[in-house]
């Protein structure tokens, strides 16, 4: 579990983490309008900007920051958040969720109904009855419009329900994410390293417990610990990534039986079917489909 302490992010050691302490970066990015102090270990250079924690998550864990890096009006419908996670240095990960959309008109339906009661309607003071269609479109399901004939619209008859918006989570190298669990729940795909795997007789000399504690000790994670935060984040899919160089992960006949033990090892942990998880490999296309749909598998090239 990852450990909050000032030290890990240098630029911020006077400050805490808390949101209802005056000294936390979250009061400071409200109140102090001077930038942090650069800071060379990390490459900073003059010329950019502070990107300082926006809020905090108030389940479990508490208190952890969040990042609201592009809001859904700048990213034309997709949000960006990110949340730390644990790793050897400070890192964080990425969510990535569109806005729902509002349900599509059934226009085979709508249609015949204005249509006989075209007439009707401008008699009635409707100079132009097709725009009528965009009324019923932006009806609340429970809501209703009666036509001339005596016909009753309901919004649910006519539109569909809403879409979802999709979300996707990106996450880096990291030997535990929970921290960004609050943000990152219920995801259709989750891209998570898995580092090492414990893969006999290419492991040899070495013991699968002993991969998971090296693994993690190093900051990495084993497709287990992916399985398991997927399992745990509620992901629909999931797609590891980073593997140790050992792992060639070309189109070699061996390369691809390496990956298939190494998705396995992520389903036994994760509940997960052979569809939904995949090991990466260069240039892989994965389409992420509506909520409500099933269809866009990941493909290997040939």
């Amino acid at each position: 579990m990852l450990s909050l302490n000032k030290q890990d992010f240098p630029t911020l050691s006077s400050l805490t983490y808390t949101s209802d302490d005056p000294a936390s970066y979250l009061s400071y990015n409200k109140v102090n309008g001077n930038p942090l102090p650069l800071d060379s270990s990390y490459g900073e250079l003059p010329g950019g900007r502070d990107i300082l924690p926006s809020s905090s998550t108030s389940t479990s864990p508490p208190n952890v920051p969040i990042w609201d890096l592009v809001s859904s009006e700048e990213g034309k419908g997709m949000s960006v958040r990110a949340g730390i996670m644990s790793h050897g240095v400070p890192t964080v990960g990425y969510v990535c969720k569109e806005v729902d959309r509002p349900g599509k008109l059934n226009a085979d339906l709508a249609m015949p109904i204005i249509r006989r009661n075209f007439e009707a309607l401008k008699e009635g003071g409707v100079r132009d009855p097709m725009k009528l269609m965009e009324g019923l479109k932006r009806m609340g399901r429970d809501e209703e419009m009666t036509f001339p004939d005596g016909t009753v619209v309901r919004g649910r008859d006519v539109v569909e329900e809403e879409r979802k918006g999709r979300k996707v989570v990106i996450l880096g190298d990291t030997n535990d994410p929970s921290p960004i669990l609050p943000i990152a729940r219920k995801a259709d795909i989750l891209i998570h390293e898995a580092t090492n795997s414990y893969l006999p007789p290419i492991d040899s000399g070495t013991t699968n417990a002993e991969v998971q504690r090296d693994t993690a000790k190093h900051g990495h994670s084993t497709p287990q610990m992916a399985g398991e935060f997927a399992r745990v984040s509620g992901a629909k899919r999931l797609i590891l990534n980073h593997f140790s160089p050992r792992y060639k992960g070309d189109e070699d006949p061996g390369s691809v039986r390496i990956s298939r033990r190494i998705e396995k090892l992520a389903m036994e942990r994760s509940g997960m079917g052979n569809e939904d998880v995949l090991a990466a490999w260069d240039f892989m296309d994965v389409s992420v489909p509506w909520r409500e749909e099933h269809e866009g598998e990941g493909t290997r090239g040939q």
